[in-house]
């Protein structure tokens, strides 16, 4: 067990970090990852938006504001920063398509946001599965949102109880923890450990 709490030692240890070398990006990307989890999200959107304007390529720090931003349903700011990740770098990480993917779930573009899912590459962690069992539900696609669904389960066999509290602590937007829930607990696809009646 934990002597101290993790995440306000991540605040010390990014501030340390920017003043030993206040002119570098990567102290302002520890700080802004850690303000966020402290659920301090202004302070976290402005400490990336600092370290961009020491490095406008730095596509770490661009990656991580476009997917903060898409939480935020802040879209046209996401999509212009996670249309500008994958200019510079066509091949960052996949995982970043989780953002373009909220755009486009959200503007019921559910074939668009199948594509960036599928397009992540393994190994898929829960949320990738929320997703992707989501988007073929909106699709129709009964048997691989089911397949979805029974990969959840091997990571949380009762995460349906608390999928809304899971997304609220990563300070999503109301409007997307809602189009969650409502998705994850509908018919076939409903995440949860036992068939609900």
């Amino acid at each position: 067990m934990l002597t101290f709490d993790p995440v306000q030692r991540a605040l010390e240890l990014a501030d340390t970090a920017i003043k030993l070398e206040p002119l570098a990006s990567e102290g302002y990307l520890a700080l802004s990852v850690a303000r966020w989890f402290a659920h301090d999200v202004e302070g976290g959107l402005e400490a990336a938006k600092q370290g961009l304007a020491l490095n406008p390529n730095n596509t770490i720090l661009i990656a991580e504001l476009g997917i903060r931003y898409a939480l935020l349903a802040r879209w046209e700011e996401s999509k212009a920063l996670l249309d500008k990740l994958f200019a510079l770098n066509p091949r960052a990480p996949a995982g970043y398509r989780r953002g373009r993917f909220l755009y486009a779930y959200m503007h019921a573009d559910y074939k668009s946001a199948l594509a960036e899912m599928t397009a992540a590459e393994t190994p898929l962690n829960i949320y990738d599965y929320v997703f992707r069992a989501m988007t073929y539900a909106q699709l129709g696609d009964s048997e691989n949102a089911k397949t979805a669904v029974l990969e959840i389960l091997k990571f949380d066999p009762n995460y349906g109880q608390h999928i809304e509290a899971d997304f609220r602590k990563r300070n999503t937007d109301p409007t997307i923890v809602r189009a969650i829930v409502d998705r994850a607990h509908q018919g076939g696809t409903a995440i949860h450990g036992e068939e609900r009646h």
